[in-house]
């Protein structure tokens, strides 16, 4: 095994077995690096252009009832006819609504993005 191959696999270990330490480490690489990730993203999309155009509407077409649900929230919100409120779980003014039944698109509960993570991956909150 070389080197460069018992590294990785350390730092698979240390990634399993410290995950927020990894969620850090790559918090702190896209805030050192966000020009460059910026440059490589819209370079991508240049590249990509139809592909992404394509893969969007095909997105857009197969979910038209979240995406009729979020237009109809971001414009509730912005039109002020629905105030954004803090995480119901952890009190974090920086919230998302979460559509728990789309065809309901201003019943939200508003949740951070740790807890919305979870909540769209069907985890329980703290």
């Amino acid at each position: 095994m070389t080197e460069a191959e018992k590294q990785a696999v350390y730092r698979r270990r240390n990634v399993e077995k410290y995950p927020e330490r990894e969620a850090a480490r790559q918090a702190r690489y896209r805030e050192e690096n966000r020009e460059v990730i910026r440059e490589r993203k819209r370079a991508f999309y240049q590249e990509n252009r139809e592909r992404e155009l394509a893969r969007h509407r095909a997105y857009k077409q197969a979910n038209q009832d979240k995406v009729k649900a979020r237009d109809a929230l971001h414009w509730a919100v912005e039109g002020g006819h629905l105030t954004r409120q803090p995480c119901e779980v952890c009190g974090d003014p920086d919230t998302h609504g979460h559509h728990d039944d789309y065809t309901k698109p201003l019943d939200v509960r508003w949740l951070c993005s740790i807890h919305h993570a979870r909540a769209e991956e069907g985890g329980e909150h703290e």
